[in-house]
């Protein structure tokens, strides 16, 4: 019996090794629901993480700006004068304190129209829901997210399939090779089908089964109607350049920090929308007040210019009547015009939120701002603020990633400068066989000893011109991304700085504009008592009135800057949450992939609580 000293057993083990190998490195399930798919490796989570480098750069950055905490954000505060002696320092508003049109301002103002309350988070709701701006957003990590899968790609098994059939008859030069025939003729088929894979360490590895049968009319042509079989293993393993599991996992990481980006892009852009939401909002609840304001001023204005009508031919000035019918005049237009206004303010806010439910054409809609401003200080230190903007604004998030990317490019073109060095390692076995006795020829492959070849190839540049400037040129994108996120922990502490000083200044002017409105309010309080108590022994009625109506003008113009302070106020809180990266997460926004979600059987990218 003869012995088998074919390796095949060997390389069939050595085969299964490699294939479990890469099965250890793959995964079922992808991060974000993407398909499941057991045969290609997944990103390095190890790889792509940017906690230490964010503490590394933050704390460089700490180094460099100093950690001393600001105790007064604003010292030319000390330059504004206090009041003192029979004048009261201006205090703070009080806590129970609710503004005349608080009420009014959530009831609706039309007669025959369909009103519709909202409340700030549910508007928010509406605009993530409707809203097409925020649909364009939500699409960019999802266009993203597919070069995660794509990069994969190249460690998909290829499985591949070639035949042909060929027929020979050609005039020969030499009996050599038909045997005595002027012409050889010769028929053959021939089939091969295979696998190719390649693996996480950079290697790939094949295994094809040919199959062919061929006949011919030389003499020596030995056995007749012959089928020819060959299977055939190999393996090649990049050594230096293009080998490692890390070089090779780099494309993957690449793309997830990719996606990662996207998706705190994806954060920034839908932030800078919900914020523009609260604008709208706020702008409407603004104009609804000095409606009402403006409405109020009218109809006091109306009862003057009555009484001064009574009294015209007693002891009322015609100067003083004329003033105040044209005072009357102004007003009025000043209220149709805040009218426009009010209705301006609801279609930009519809256009931003996008709500079919809020725009109707076959009725009126009235659009009802039912959350009242927020007249409690919030405390926050600046250096707290840049701390907490430091590790949750989005676009130092971006800037990191991005770095990170950048870094593991510039590792894979370290490993580029190597020469090629391939080791490969090929097996087959081969069966023959007359009368196209196939199966024959199939056991033969098994049952004979097969060939098999080892070997190195090696490749190497001189000069290495493309692979060195390609390294340069990596180099200098770390270095460029490096000095870019100095530049956007620079540019967030500023944002900081500005929108913390600002809020502390809202709050601060909202307060004196209070102390105002008071003391204008006490004045009319005054004069009223006056004209109601009147003698008439040192001034006519009719300059008491004229008094009056320029109180009231001017109680209505302190009315109105309270308001814009209170509203400038409220928008400079939700803009403290944007730029310390809080906006989502303080409203517990997640966003979230769901699976063939519109009608296209696309995925979508939603938020929900």
């Amino acid at each position: 019996m003869k012995k088998n000293n074919s390796p095949l057993p060997v390389l069939i083990i050595t085969c299964c090794t490699l294939m479990y190998s890469v099965s250890a490195f793959s995964e079922s399930s992808l991060n974000l629901n993407l398909p499941q798919r057991t045969y290609y490796p997944s990103w390095d989570e190890e790889a792509i993480k940017t906690d230490a480098l964010k503490e590394k750069y933050i704390s460089e950055f700490d180094q460099s700006a100093g950690k001393k905490s600001v105790i007064n954000s604003n010292p030319y505060r000390s330059l504004v004068p206090s009041y003192t002696g029979n004048n009261q320092e201006i205090k703070s508003i009080p806590d129970n304190y609710a503004p005349w049109w608080r009420e009014k301002i959530q009831s609706p103002l039309l007669k025959n129209a369909a009103a519709v309350n909202l409340d700030l988070e549910a508007l928010y709701v509406r605009a993530l829901d409707h809203s097409s701006q925020v649909e364009v957003f939500r699409d960019l990590p999802l266009i993203r997210e597919t070069a995660i899968l794509e990069s994969t790609g190249k460690f998909d098994p290829h499985v591949f399939v070639d035949g042909f059939y060929r027929r020979t008859n050609e005039p020969v030069g030499s009996t050599l090779r038909t045997g005595g025939a002027d012409r050889f003729k010769e028929h053959e088929w021939n089939s091969t089908v295979g696998l190719r894979k390649k693996v996480i360490t950079g290697g790939e590895f094949e295994i094809s089964q040919k199959l062919s049968g061929i006949d011919s009319n030389s003499s020596f042509f030995v056995p007749d109607d012959q089928a020819v079989t060959r299977l055939q293993l190999s393996f090649t393993q990049p050594l230096l350049n293009g080998g490692g599991i890390e070089y090779n996992r780099s494309i993957i990481n690449i793309a997830k920090l990719d996606h990662e980006v996207a998706l705190d892009e994806f954060q920034r852009q839908l932030e800078s929308h919900l914020l523009s939401v609260s604008r709208g909002y706020w702008s409407l609840y603004l104009e609804r007040a000095i409606l009402l304001q403006k409405q109020r001023l009218v109809q006091a204005t109306g009862k003057i210019v009555a009484e001064l009508n009574s009294r015209r031919d007693l002891d009322v000035l015609p100067s003083d009547l004329a003033r105040a019918k044209a005072a009357l005049s102004q007003y009025t237009s000043e209220l149709m015009r805040t009218g426009t206004a009010v209705r301006n303010a609801e279609d930009r806010l519809v256009s931003l939120v996008n709500d079919k439910e809020l725009r109707s054409v076959d009725k009126l809609v009235e659009l009802i701002p039912s959350q009242s401003p927020a007249l409690f200080k919030k405390s926050l230190s600046e250096q707290e603020a840049v701390n907490v903007a430091m590790h949750n604004r989005p676009e130092i998030n971006q800037a990191l990633k991005q770095l990170k990317a950048a870094m593991i490019r510039a590792d894979m073109s370290d490993t580029e400068l190597l020469p090629v060095l391939d080791f490969y390692a090929k097996w087959y076995g081969s069966g023959l066989n007359g009368d196209y006795n196939l199966e024959d020829s199939l056991g033969d492959q098994y049952t004979t000893p097969g060939s098999y070849e080892l070997g190195l190839h090696f490749d190497y540049a001189l000069g290495n011109n493309a692979a060195e400037a390609r390294n340069e040129r990596r180099r200098l994108e770390v270095r460029q991304l490096q000095n870019q996120l100095r530049t956007t922990m620079q540019t967030v502490t500023l944002e900081v700085q500005v929108t913390q000083r600002e809020l502390d200044a809202a709050w601060n002017e909202m307060a004196a504009k209070y102390a105002s409105m008071r003391a204008t309010g006490e004045e009319l309080v005054s004069l009223q008592k006056r004209t109601d108590i009147f003698d008439g022994s040192n001034m006519t009625v009719g300059v008491y009135l004229r008094q009056i109506l320029d109180a009231q003008e001017r109680l209505s113009e302190t009315e109105a800057g309270f308001l814009s302070g209170l509203v400038t106020y409220n928008l400079a809180l939700v803009n403290m949450d944007r730029v310390t990266g809080l906006f989502l997460q303080s409203r517990e926004l997640v966003p979230q992939r769901i699976e063939a979600a519109s009608a296209d059987s696309l995925p979508s990218l939603n938020l929900r609580h």
